[in-house]
């Protein structure tokens, strides 16, 4: 729009620069103010006296009438740049249309744990097995292909800098989910048990246990995303009468997210995209 502004208002200033041009250069005809017209063969010449206004005015008319056709090429460049550039407008808002469509209309694939969060196995030698049932759930308004679920513990000590990026290495043994999901739709995922060496430390609030989820899923449109997830074992709240859950959210940006996928990220690369 502003670049259409910028066109129009440049052409009004070419236009109004030829005719003060004109104006400046006829201003001494002007103010004589005679107009006289060419005789045709044999006859006397013939010249009126006109006021400044009315001048302009049959001078102006004179003017059309002999570029006649010079005006009607002029009159049709003006308006096949002003079609040119409406279509190209035109184009653009589709354009945008488009993006803002996708955006609403997308699939957004969303993780969430069911209580109590992390349920412990067996504890031995300081450490324990544990594991996790994950909801995974598209809440957008298209289907979605999941194509992964990734599941990671880590365990850092209270103070430390937090890790700059979450852990997504697969194991060999792991396989990799593929699900259909339509609106609303969702399904449970159960990891394998997970084991951590200082179960003891975390329960003593010596170490923080940290549990970090990442799914992978292709849209409606083609377009490859991961969502991230990340949550903070609290172990005092296993000791409450009436527990829901022992995990907390942690507001780190950089480990809760749904993202554009970077090429070669994740397993599903040699998959064709929903059409």
């Amino acid at each position: 729009m502003q670049a259409k502004q910028e066109w129009v208002g440049a052409l009004l200033i070419v236009v109004g620069t030829l005719l003060l041009t004109l104006l400046v250069s006829s201003w001494s005809e002007i103010r004589k103010g005679e107009i006289c017209k060419r005789p045709e063969h044999g006859q006397v010449e013939e010249c009126a006296h006109y006021g400044a206004a009315q001048y302009i005015v049959v001078r102006s008319a004179d003017f059309l009438e002999s570029h006649n056709g010079a005006i009607t090429a002029i009159a049709t460049v003006v308006l096949a740049a002003f079609t040119w550039k409406l279509w190209n407008s035109t184009s653009d808002l589709v354009r945008m249309t488009e993006g803002s469509t996708r955006i609403i209309e997308r699939a957004y694939v969303k993780m969430s744990h069911r209580p109590p969060g992390i349920k412990w196995f067996e504890k031995a030698r300081g450490g324990g097995n544990f594991t996790i049932e994950m909801e995974i759930r598209n809440t957008g308004n298209t289907p979605a292909t999941i194509t992964d679920v990734v599941v990671r513990p880590f365990v850092t000590i209270p103070g430390e800098p937090f890790p700059d990026t979450p852990p997504v290495r697969r194991t060999r043994l792991e396989r990799a989910f593929n699900a259909f999901l339509v609106k609303n739709d969702f399904f449970y995922s159960t990891p394998e048990l997970m084991w951590v060496d200082n179960e003891v430390e975390i329960e003593k609030g010596e170490a923080v246990l940290y549990l970090f989820v990442h799914v992978d899923y292709i849209d409606q449109f083609g377009v490859r995303h991961r969502a991230g997830y990340l949550r903070r074992y609290e172990p005092r709240l296993d000791k409450l009468p009436k527990r829901r859950g022992n995990l907390v959210f942690v507001a780190e940006a950089k480990f809760n997210f749904d993202r554009l996928r970077k090429p070669g990220e994740g397993n599903d690369w040699d998959e064709k995209p929903p059409a």
